[in-house]
This record gives structure tokens, C-alpha cells and sequence, in this order.
């Protein structure tokens, strides 16, 4: 059975806002809000080894794109609700990696690439449930795989996405990033957030958020920041370091655009995540990015308030 080997590096207004002329991104075309030139920074973050670290992950979900390519999804032969579901990719355009082949295949990755477009980028779903603070949600994830580099004509892979866990009307209230190293970046809905910060209190120095427990319970998690209620389920914008190749924010579609202009504007196929060994394939590396956020469970990590919860 062959293995995909894999080396991972260490508008329309939102709910709570009047309504406003709809924009180009709830058409699924990139908005270009024009921040000042010298918004745009490029600098890789650590990873948090300390609390002291968090400021810097909160402030690299503000960051500003100079430049970025922007894709969105196809939706041939995909049903609709995975397709409204589904991500607005916004990549940094940074060079070496500005023409990096993201979004590649499981056969393209295995040499056995066959379609009359190899190169057009491929973004994967699943779907499953799980129970969360008493409650049976449903979940949707998007995952994909891009050439990093090479080493001595040998790709170098990595793998990442983000899970988004629904409430009872298909809304996203959680969105987690993933991603086989620490730490772990969970986003959360504005009204899980008010909940939260009525029924707890202030979050404690030096987290920002109510939803956040202590840094001495939970040092490895960070809640980047809060994602506006949109007007209707539907995806995030994925914004993705040009350097690092690390997921910076995340944004609900009815946020303002966090990149001044865009290069490319691009395609993607939607495919189910392939059934364990379907194809001879073995997906034990995406199984493991999934299995990585069960490990503990999102109850576990974070404060979720008794108005999304069934447990006393």
C-alpha cells in the first residue's frame, strides 16, 4: 500500500451589522481594500513556547497582504452546501514560493496524476460529527496538500486545512486550523463569544478572549481572534503567509479584506477525502491531521458558554 510521505514544518453585512451594498468577496470575487503600503509585513512568527508569545499571534491575524492570489471553488459535480461551505483562499504572493504548486493532488503527489489539468489546485472535504460540551454538532473540514520545496528532486510536502464545527442551522461557530504542529488555532463566532464573555467574565492575562481558558491550563492553544456572524452559512476567507506558508487569519466573508491587491484569480476542484486505502492510497496522513484536534476535544480547550452546551 503507498503512503503519502509527508515532512511538516514546526458587502453582504454580518448579523450584527446593518446591511451594507453587496461586495465583491459575497460574490466570490477578492475585495482589495487598500491598506498603506506599509501595512504589509513579512516576517514569520515563532511558535508560542510562552505567554509572552501570544500578542504575536494575535496580532499576525491583522496582518496585510501587499499582493495575493486568490482562488475559490469550481463547484462542478459538488453539492451546493459543501460548495457555499467551502474556502476563498487568499496566498500571500512572496518569492521564492511565489509559484509554488499549491493544492496538489494525492495523485499528483504520487506520480500518478492523470487529469488533462495536473496543475489545477485540488481542495479536499469531509464531513463527520462529534459530540461537543453535550451536543451532537456536525462538522466539515477542508484540507490540502502543496509542494513546499525540493530537496535533491525529491518534493517535500505539507499538509494543512481547518474543521469548522455548525450549530443547529448550519452556521460555523468554531473553526480550527489544521496542522500536525503547535500551537492549536481555534477561531470562534462572535455570539459564542458575547456568551461566553457574559457568563465568564474577562478573559485572564494575557489571553484577550472570554472563550480562552488561562495560559496555565492550555498554553498550546490561542484563539487568534473572533469571527463576525455571517448572514448565512457559508466559508472563510484562509489567508496563507507567502514565507512561512502558515495560516495567518481567518475571516468571515463579511469582514473587511486584509490584502491591498491580487495577481492571479484562480480555480479550485472540490473532492471528497478518499475513504482509508481507497485507490491503494493510504490517507494515514490526513487521518492523523484530523485525529490530531481529537485528541483533545474542543470542551477541553476552550470556554464554551451554557447557551452552545448541554452539560450542567
Amino acid at each position: 500500500m503507498m503512503v503519502i510521505a509527508l515532512a511538516v514544518a514546526p458587502g453582504t453585512a454580518c448579523r450584527s451589522e446593518a446591511p451594507t451594498k453587496q461586495s465583491a468577496a459575497d460574490q466570490g470575487e477578492p475585495r482589495a481594500d487598500q491598506p498603506s503600503p506599509g501595512s504589509a509585513t513579512t516576517a514569520p512568527v515563532a511558535r508560542v513556547n510562552e505567554a509572552a508569545n501570544l500578542a504575536d499571534y494575535y496580532e499576525r491575524a491583522t496582518r496585510q497582504f501587499a499582493l495575493a492570489d486568490f482562488l475559490k471553488p469550481s463547484g462542478e459535480d459538488v453539492p451546493d452546501r459543501i460548495v457555499t461551505m467551502s474556502p476563498l483562499i487568499v496566498r500571500e504572493v512572496a518569492e521564492p514560493y511565489a509559484d509554488l504548486h499549491f493544492g496538489m493532488s494525492i495523485e499528483a503527489a504520487l506520480g500518478l496524476e492523470k487529469n488533462d489539468e495536473p496543475d489545477k489546485p485540488v481542495i479536499y472535504y469531509h464531513e463527520d460529527a462529534a459530540t461537543i460540551a453535550g451536543v451532537e454538532r456536525q462538522r466539515l473540514a477542508f484540507m490540502w496538500l502543496f509542494d513546499k520545496r525540493r530537496v535533491d528532486n525529491a518534493r517535500l510536502l505539507r499538509l494543512q486545512g481547518f474543521r469548522m464545527t455548525l450549530d443547529e442551522k448550519g452556521f460555523a461557530i468554531f473553526w480550527e486550523v489544521l496542522d500536525l504542529s503547535p500551537p492549536r488555532m481555534i477561531y470562534v463566532a462572535q455570539s459564542v463569544e458575547d456568551a461566553a464573555k457574559s457568563e465568564f467574565g474577562p478573559p485572564e492575562a494575557p489571553r484577550r478572549f472570554s472563550v480562552e481558558l488561562p495560559f496555565s491550563e492550555a498554553s498550546q492553544m490561542i484563539v487568534p481572534r473572533i469571527l463576525s456572524d455571517g448572514p448565512q452559512p457559508m466559508g472563510p476567507f484562509v489567508y496563507i503567509d507567502g514565507h512561512t506558508h502558515e495560516v495567518t487569519t481567518l475571516l468571515c466573508r463579511c469582514m473587511p479584506s486584509q490584502v491591498a491587491d491580487f495577481r492571479h484569480n484562480q480555480y479550485f476542484d472540490l473532492r471528497p477525502l478518499p475513504a482509508e486505502g481507497a485507490d491503494h492510497i493510504s490517507l494515514s496522513d490526513f487521518q492523523d491531521l484530523l485525529r490530531r484536534t481529537d485528541d483533545r476535544p474542543l470542551d477541553e480547550v476552550i470556554r464554551i458558554p451554557s447557551a452552545f452546551s448541554a452539560v450542567p
